[in-house]
């Protein structure tokens, strides 16, 4: 698979994993199970789309992965159809199936390599609960009585991502030190790589750091719309952040 489609597959499987993860969150009794079939909406999708783009795109599939795929496919199907508020024992079987499919979907992405699977964990991590906490904000317009403090676990377990992502960067860093010395060739180039790990950390981290500071700030005075939005101006920048860390690692091998 060519570069763009690698870096499109790691996004949507750190997105499918990640809103399933952090969707323990939340107890659909809290939300209802309209919120809870939103976040199947969007990790199911990512899924399928993940899946179709190996199989149109050519690429090698192992059998295993593409029948744990359509698993993940069915039985989010089947709990979007047949899920109430109240979460029975077969759904949380059900539950605990799909996620440990997703687990292994993604490890034998990264090609069951222990330190490339650990990236790749720390990516979904960071992805999964800045764009799971940024859906849940929304989910206060309907069901506004809702206490804030999964908003606040949210937010928590981001700042502990984001600390052991920026430790991760620093291992990678400290390995691809040549990449960045004067008049290096290796990689793209003395200037670009500099550029890109600037973009990296300027964006995928600074930025991020500042604005969860507000949005935490927000959500502690209850103004849950405003930090809403300034989660979703986060989203966007985990986004970006997150796609050139992709980048760098398939390109170049860095763990930045």
């Amino acid at each position: 698979m060519e570069l763009t489609g690698t870096i499109a597959h790691h996004f949507l499987l750190s997105l499918s994993l990640g809103m399933v993860l952090f969707s323990l969150l939340v107890n659909t009794e809290l939300t209802g199970v309209g919120f809870y079939k939103v976040v199947l909406g969007i990790s199911g999708s990512s899924v399928f789309f993940s899946w179709g783009l190996f199989i149109f795109s050519g690429s090698a599939i192992a059998s295993s992965v593409s029948l744990l795929s359509a698993l993940v496919i069915f039985i989010s199907t089947i709990e979007f159809l047949k899920h109430d508020d109240t979460r029975s024992n077969l759904f949380w079987v059900l539950f605990f199936i799909k996620l440990a499919a997703l687990f292994y979907i993604c490890w034998d992405f990264m090609s069951q390599n222990l330190l490339n699977y650990g990236f790749f964990l720390s990516s979904m991590g960071l992805l999964g609960s800045i764009t799971y906490t940024m859906v849940l904000g929304h989910w206060y317009l309907v069901t506004p009585k809702l206490t804030e403090k999964p908003l606040v676990v949210g937010l928590i377990l981001m700042w502990i991502i984001l600390a052991i992502k920026i430790a991760i960067t620093g291992f990678g860093y400290n390995l691809a030190q040549g990449f960045f010395e004067n008049f290096t060739q290796l990689g793209s180039g003395y200037m670009f790589n500099w550029l890109m790990l600037s973009m990296r950390v300027l964006w995928g981290y600074l930025i991020i750091l500042i604005l969860s500071y507000f949005s935490w700030r927000l959500v502690r005075m209850r103004s849950l719309q405003s930090a809403t939005g300034v989660l979703y101006v986060m989203t966007f920048f985990v986004f970006i952040g997150e796609v050139i860390s992709t980048y760098l690692f398939f390109n170049h091998g860095l763990y930045l």
